[in-house]
């Protein structure tokens, strides 16, 4: 029997953290997605929309410890999802 063939071990960035290896500013994870980086991300540019790419970055920054979504600051400041829609 035939032992599988493992893969070489990649190191992937954390991405919850506050260590940026390219800035962390949205602009820069932006060129990020749309262009790679060093050969370990495709380039997204020819495969995304400017707009999902911009939605991608804003994501990535809120993970990052980027400006919360109004849901994250609504949790961090103890209020309930339902409280204050209609």
């Amino acid at each position: 029997m035939a032992r599988p063939v493992r893969e070489p071990r990649v190191r992937r960035p954390n991405l919850t953290d506050a260590i940026w290896l390219y800035g962390k500013q949205r602009a820069d994870i932006v060129y990020t997605i749309a262009n790679a980086r060093n050969g370990r991300m495709p380039a997204w540019k020819t495969r995304l929309d400017p707009v999902t790419i911009k939605q991608l970055a804003i994501y990535i920054h809120t993970l990052g410890g980027g400006e919360p979504t109004n849901a994250q600051a609504a949790e961090a400041a103890g209020i309930p999802e339902t409280q204050g829609k209609l």
